[in-house]
């Protein structure tokens, strides 16, 4: 009967072991992101993009389209963002500029911290990349992202 119940009891931890390291699945209901870079910003929730000038700030509603959400949704999926570190360290000690990435997914805010040149060793930061290429790709492109002047902040 003891050796019963300890199976009983063994068997509830190991479900329970195997729910909690269950991937963390993000649905499609409950997502929303934000990308900001050095002068460009866009909220999901809101649907405010914001440019940046030297002298002014812009903001823009943009509205996605359902297969542009999915495609970002996918893309923080196929690169297990929802599993990152909360900062990416990339950048090499004295090599500048060094640039900042934040990205955030739901309540998860990721860092990713860069200087120029390729990282053959970073693998969460080439992930990292590759999804702001995707948010890039979609929100740049919108007809009234298009039509705003470039910022004039640049690194240096």
């Amino acid at each position: 009967m003891l050796l019963r119940k300890f199976h009983f009891v063994l068997s509830i931890l190991s479900l329970l072991t195997i729910y909690s390291c269950k991937e963390k699945n993000i649905s499609k209901s409950d997502f929303e992101f934000t990308y900001p870079d050095l002068n460009d910003r866009y909220d999901s929730q809101t649907g405010i993009f914001t440019r940046t000038y030297a002298d002014d700030t812009i903001n823009v509603k943009v509205e996605l389209t359902e297969n542009e959400k999915l495609q970002i949704l996918k893309i923080f999926q196929d690169n297990d963002f929802e599993n990152m570190p909360n900062e990416i360290n990339c950048s090499e000690w004295g090599v500048h500029p060094t640039m900042y990435y934040n990205l955030s997914l739901n309540n998860l805010k990721v860092r990713y911290i860069k200087t120029s040149g390729d990282h053959w060793f970073c693998f969460n930061g080439k992930k990292v990349e590759k999804i702001n290429a995707i948010i890039q790709s979609i929100i740049l492109n919108k007809a009234e992202i298009k039509t705003l002047e470039d910022s004039n902040i640049f690194y240096e």
